[in-house]
């Protein structure tokens, strides 16, 4: 008896030691094979499997009366998306409509784009690009596109031949019809399950009423440039434009926030403004990972003291421009507007140029047009 006690624990030794000798010289996408994720994906249930979030409706139809924010609803013609609705972010019946597409005549290629699989998405023919919409039931034809809590879109990615690092940087990113430019939307990838999302509480409708242009894509942007001084305040800038400086003082936004702050890849055409340098999209969010529901795990985050947006202008001087003929606009509404006409005060002294604001959003330097 005791021969056979130490015999079953020494085999239960060399099984716990291989494991952890596998684990150890995994790679992500090798651990795939043998880690178990926090859930499985309603993409991949099979029938009778209730271990991931049942969809909460088929057809697509969200009741707030009957919301719950932790339950997925698909569009029954693309059952591969699903979509969570936190509680509060509607306030009247809707259906959401998702369909894949090829990337509309116009509109710029994504960089890096990766693709909806078709054998997830039928109807997807590997294309990465897919229209998203809220549909009013009680309207006919009527789309939302502002909510009051953020909406929460999954899609299913290709990762063929992708490795685990490639996969982490998989973001989805909403078209912006009005600047010609994509939009990373905050958020983070399930790699075990191949799915991507998105948190998004506002959309750009790519035809007036009608359905939003997202596509998935690898996100490329360079780690944020973060220091803090004597005084608590936290300075932020990046790589991919120099001249920009984003100050958060001590208390502004709670601790464990997340910043997105991307320049635009190109310079969009204004009549009342010229743009100096391109402008540039600053958001924030915040993802809690040891949450067990999504509404506390996924937040918007409101300023609760203003930040300073600042654009040093010794380059556009060194071009021959007037730093007094300079201002900062944001893009408001679908129009950029000079910021000081928002009620706000831009200081402009040898640093630069720079606005105190209580909003985020799409900011650029710029100077009246001729």
């Amino acid at each position: 008896m005791k021969y056979k006690t130490i015999l079953f624990f020494n085999l239960l030794f060399i099984c716990a030691l291989a494991l952890a000798l596998t684990l150890e010289n995994a790679s992500l996408v090798d651990a795939k094979g043998i880690a178990k994720p926090v859930f499985s994906s309603p993409t991949k249930q099979k029938d009778g499997d209730k271990s991931g979030p049942p969809p909460g409706s088929e057809k697509g139809e969200v009741d707030p009366a009957n919301l719950n924010a932790d339950t997925a609803v698909r569009d029954p013609e693309t059952p591969g998306f699903f979509v969570f609705f936190f509680n509060g972010a509607i306030d009247e019946a809707v259906r959401v409509k998702i369909f894949s597409s090829g990337i509309p005549q116009g509109v710029p290629a994504l960089p890096n784009p990766v693709s909806v699989p078709d054998s997830v998405v039928p109807t997807s023919s590997n294309s990465p690009y897919f229209f998203f919409a809220v549909w009013r039931q009680a309207v006919e034809g009527g789309v939302i596109t502002q909510f009051k809590q953020p909406i929460l879109i999954n899609a299913p990615y290709q990762d063929f031949n992708l490795s685990g690092d490639q996969e982490a940087r998989i973001r989805i990113w909403m078209y912006n019809p009005a600047t010609q430019s994509w939009v990373k939307l905050g958020g983070q990838v399930d790699i075990f399950n191949n799915v991507v999302t998105g948190m998004v509480m506002s959309m750009a409708p790519y035809h007036e009423n009608g359905s939003t242009l997202f596509a998935l894509g690898f996100d490329d942007t360079p780690p944020l440039n973060q220091t803090v001084d004597e005084f608590g305040t936290t300075n932020i800038s990046t790589l991919l434009r120099d001249d920009f400086n984003l100050f958060v003082p001590a208390g502004s936004v709670e601790v464990g926030s997340h910043f997105e702050i991307t320049p635009f890849s190109g310079v969009p055409i204004s009549d009342p403004f010229e743009f100096v340098g391109k402008p540039i999209y600053i958001a924030v969010y915040r993802v809690n990972y040891e949450a067990t529901s999504l509404p506390e795990k996924y937040a918007t985050v409101r300023l609760t003291n203003p930040v300073t947006v600042e654009f040093n202008t010794d380059e556009p001087q060194n071009q021959g421009l007037d730093p007094a003929a300079m201002t900062i606009v944001m893009f408001v509404d679908g129009q950029w507007v000079d910021v000081e006409d928002l009620g706000y005060t831009v200081t402009r002294d040898e640093t630069g140029i720079s606005v105190e604001v209580d909003v985020l959003g799409i900011f650029s330097l710029a100077q009246s047009a001729p």
